[in-house]
């Protein structure tokens, strides 16, 4: 995760940017980025994972929680983040629900604006294992492709600036896609 955290994620973020988490659970990254940051926006669909999140990083006066409803952020928002990202969070989405929050993301991203987001993948080895795996279909896991979430992008009105190369040697790479966009 940390080779995840230090090549998608850290090099956009600066001391001003405001940022936005989608799927903040128990702020496992959250925690690694508040300090590195003017202001951070939790979001998440489950008000137990935006208590954990309260507990964990609450105490900076920086941190806002927002509950999530329907793939849509709250109004108000529009173009207000520099940066967004949900790291293991879009491999639990089907392709509609992840158009939505493509949408979504596009209308509260600043012009130029940035977002990270990591999804399935079907078209690496651990990818199709994981795909082809019985005791995984059973569990709340979308199977998709590097391809497909390019086309979504870019119907999204997006710009793909880096996304992942399978790698057998990180569990992340070898498994999904992981791609950050541009506004």
């Amino acid at each position: 995760m940390e080779e995840i955290l230090s090549e998608y994620l850290f090099p956009f973020l600066t001391k001003n940017s405001t940022v936005a988490e989608i799927g903040v659970g128990g702020a496992r990254i959250a925690a690694k980025v508040v300090e590195n940051v003017e202001k951070l926006y939790c979001f998440d669909v489950a008000p137990a994972m935006l208590d954990k999140a309260k507990e964990r990083i609450g105490h900076y006066p920086q941190v806002e929680f927002h509950l999530m409803q329907n793939s849509e952020f709250e109004a108000g928002l529009s173009e207000r983040f520099d940066f967004i990202y949900s790291f293991d969070v879009f491999v639990h989405f089907d392709l509609p629900t992840i158009w939505k929050y493509l949408n979504s993301i596009y209308k509260i991203l600043k012009e130029g604006g940035r977002a990270f987001i990591h999804t399935s993948s079907i078209t690496t080895p651990n990818g199709w294992t994981r795909f082809c795996s019985k005791a995984d279909s059973e569990q709340l896991y979308y199977p998709t492709s590097p391809e497909a979430i390019k086309w979504l992008i870019e119907k999204a009105q997006m710009t793909v600036i880096k996304e992942s190369i399978p790698d057998g040697n990180n569990f992340y790479l070898g498994r999904d896609y992981l791609v950050v966009i541009q506004k």
